[in-house]
């Protein structure tokens, strides 16, 4: 029975990496959003992509999409076109930014200097900044609302997926009560059982955020089901900081779209220990004893940021360089401090936490204005969605870095891909409503496309 289960593992691994080529090559000389359709189911699978490192360049699942799409971008296959936004231009710049920021970290650790990737500081940057990356090549490949719809569908089906796995791993163990041993990340591997809650934290406030919209009654049950197994993992992945970051996110709805979402968050805050889990309640409440004595791990994270605000003192302006923290071997020899803007204010200064909450901003600020422009329901949704997110996003990282990793927050890119393109399409909608917005999707030389369909909108 084992050998059948292996094989069959095997065989299931073997038809991932097979459909990555494939659908590589449809995008590259096809249907580029294809790719991006099979490119996010995997995305948060950080434990199933882990089984393709047995291929030839199996641990390049994701760049062999991105290679595929981008081509098929290029050759405006399917009608794809770049999409020019203000918010392009100023990742462009900060990607540069911090590429110099690492040849500074070079020289403040005398480290090799970051030419190619064998250098894993270069390496890192080259991860980094690919996942804005996904921004660009998801508003280029999905031109349309139908097919903005099938990448959100196939986003919650991942989410689902990444759901039942953390269950397979939960099932079984005694979550009656806290204990470090339960806790689990799940699918999402490397980035940590807090990079988890993370994860569901701001994917359910992008989902509440959609209820508050008029959807159809199917969609509605869908999202109301993705919610319950979303919930289940976010109280057992036993994150405070998630718990946070959920509750703040809602708060922020209920402020500017649903009262009783308000009433909700005071609920939950004032009633957890009647209404929560005894094990997440003793999550909770281990925070603070009955002496005042903070938890180890609280305790830690304080020390984390005093050992840290020593060097941020010493390097104010520039910080001491992009991904240079990790090399210090610092307090304890921890490899993050345990709090995203510490970090970016220590490695790149204050100009580089300026620069970065700038783009945090613009991303917000774009979603809320699909929010607030949109004539149509399901893009004004979809524009308050991300802006809830982005909310959601900023608490997570005040526990942690939740901002560098694939599995976590691929999704945040594509979804800021669907913003501008929706931006997009409700400009092209006002410069001539006559045009059908599905024409967007077809080969302007064959289909007769309006020139303005393809041409790069620079005011998103």
């Amino acid at each position: 029975m084992g050998g059948l289960l292996a094989f069959t593992h095997g065989l299931f691994t073997l038809s991932i990496y097979i459909g990555c080529i494939v659908f590589a090559l449809i995008s590259a000389f096809w249907r580029p959003q294809l790719g991006v359709y099979y490119l996010a189911l995997f995305m948060p699978l950080q434990t199933l992509r882990y089984r393709l490192i047995g291929y030839p360049a199996g641990e390049k699942f994701v760049d062999i999409l991105v290679l595929g799409i981008f081509l098929g971008i290029l050759t405006h296959r399917s009608g794809a076109a770049w999409v020019r936004t203000r918010l392009g231009m100023i990742l462009v710049a900060w990607a540069l930014f911090l590429y110099v920021s690492l040849w500074f970290g070079s020289a403040y650790l005398h480290a090799p200097w970051p030419i190619t990737l064998a250098n894993v500081r270069f390496s890192d940057w080259k991860n980094y900044i690919e996942l804005p990356f996904f921004l660009f090549l998801t508003a280029a490949a999905i031109t349309n609302k139908r097919q903005i719809k099938i990448l959100l569908a196939v986003m919650a089906l991942s989410f689902l997926i990444v759901n039942r796995g953390f269950y397979d791993n939960m099932n079984g163990r005694d979550i009656a009560s806290f204990s470090y041993d339960v806790r689990d990340p799940g699918p999402l591997g490397y980035a940590g059982v807090n990079g988890l809650a993370a994860f569901e934290a701001t994917g359910m406030l992008f989902m509440v955020a959609m209820l508050s919209f008029k959807i159809s009654r199917y969609a509605k049950f869908a999202i109301y089901g993705l919610l319950a197994t979303g919930m289940y993992c976010l109280l057992f992945a036993f994150s405070r900081g998630g718990y946070v970051s959920f509750l703040g996110g809602l708060a922020f709805l209920g402020l500017v779209r649903s009262r009783k979402l308000l009433v909700l968050v005071a609920v939950v805050v004032i009633g957890w220990q009647t209404l929560l889990p005894i094990s997440v309640q003793q999550r909770i409440t281990m925070t603070v004893d009955d002496s005042g004595t903070l938890d180890p791990s609280v305790q830690r994270r304080i020390d984390l940021w005093t050992d840290a605000e020593q060097i941020i003192n010493e390097n104010m302006v520039f910080g001491t360089g992009f991904d240079t923290y990790a090399f210090m071997d610092r307090f304890e020899g921890f490899h993050d401090t345990h709090n995203y803007f510490v970090k970016i204010t220590l490695e790149t200064g204050i100009i580089g936490l300026l620069f970065f909450l700038f783009i945090l901003w613009r991303m917000f600020a774009l979603g809320w204005r699909l929010f607030r422009t949109s004539t149509d329901p399901f893009m004004a949704a979809l524009g308050l969605g991300f802006a809830t997110l982005m909310v959601g996003t900023v608490f997570a990282n005040f526990f942690g870095d939740r901002f560098s990793y694939l599995q976590v927050n691929g999704f945040m890119w594509m979804l800021m891909g669907l913003v501008v393109r929706a931006l997009a399409i409700n400009e092209q909608e006002a410069l001539n409503p006559a045009v059908s917005v599905g024409l967007v999707s077809t080969n302007s030389a064959q289909r007769g496309v309006p020139e303005f369909a393809n041409r790069p909108l620079v005011s998103v």
